[in-house]
């Protein structure tokens, strides 16, 4: 018992972690997935354009919070944009 009450306040920081990420979204994208564990948030989004790309990667490689984001997935479809997931390591 002790140890998922650990685990969920450690949670905590990734909840913080994910609150300023998602104030500083640029426009033109959008989460389509969002899961929380301990360590990391993997996050799928969609950028409507290449000007929201670019603005997405600047917000989360600037972001402090992450040691490292790893691109697991990338797409690109005319008529819905940029789909990619990442994996954010603090």
């Amino acid at each position: 018992k002790a140890k998922e009450v650990f685990q969920t306040v450690n949670l905590n920081k990734e909840i913080d972690n994910f609150e300023i990420l998602q104030t500083t979204l640029p426009a033109g994208v959008k989460i389509n997935d969002l899961n929380l564990s301990l360590g990391k948030i993997t996050l799928s989004v969609i950028a409507d354009n290449n000007l929201s790309l670019a603005a997405l990667l600047n917000v989360l490689t600037q972001n402090d919070a992450y040691q490292t984001v790893e691109l697991s997935s990338f797409a690109f479809k005319p008529s819905s944009g940029y789909s990619m997931s990442f994996v954010l390591y603090d």
